[in-house]
């Protein structure tokens, strides 16, 4: 496979072009040098959710989480964890809908702890069901692209 794809770098926000295989080998982006996959979620906000929505050959799942959600503690976490299993095939990110309530309105979403998978800006899949770390990653390898 020699595909060329675009990866959003989670510091600058630079758009990066790469081959497809090459995600695996801790890319660097071009113009911060900064790992394009750092091993963790990245924080969107109505500042930077267009490049990441508009600009990603990769499919983007989101944790629209909240600070006011009594369980929310243990699903960021899991959702947290997921990281190490499912990057850089899916870039993992959240949004708080406390202060990002325009973002989550425009993107259709309205109860904390909801997950949506996004790809090249279009909604593949949702779910609001409390899971685990396990549970997660299942979910999110079953949606086809």
């Amino acid at each position: 496979m020699n595909t060329q794809i675009q990866i959003a770098c989670p510091i600058c926000w630079a758009i990066n072009k790469l081959q497809y295989e090459h995600i695996v080998r801790k890319p660097m982006c071009g113009k911060c040098h900064h790992v394009l996959f750092m091993g963790k979620t990245i924080e969107l906000s109505s500042v930077n959710i267009g490049q990441f929505l508009g600009h990603n050959d990769i499919p983007l799942m989101i944790l629209f989480w909240s600070f006011f959600s009594n369980s929310n503690t243990k699903m960021v976490l899991a959702f947290d964890d997921c990281v190490q299993s499912l990057e850089p095939h899916i870039r993992l990110a959240r949004i708080n809908i406390d202060s990002e309530k325009n973002t989550a309105v425009a993107l259709g979403i309205s109860v904390a702890e909801t997950i949506g998978i996004f790809y090249q800006n279009e909604e593949l899949a949702r779910t609001d069901k409390k899971m685990n770390h396990d549970e997660i990653v299942n979910w999110a390898l079953s949606v086809p692209l």
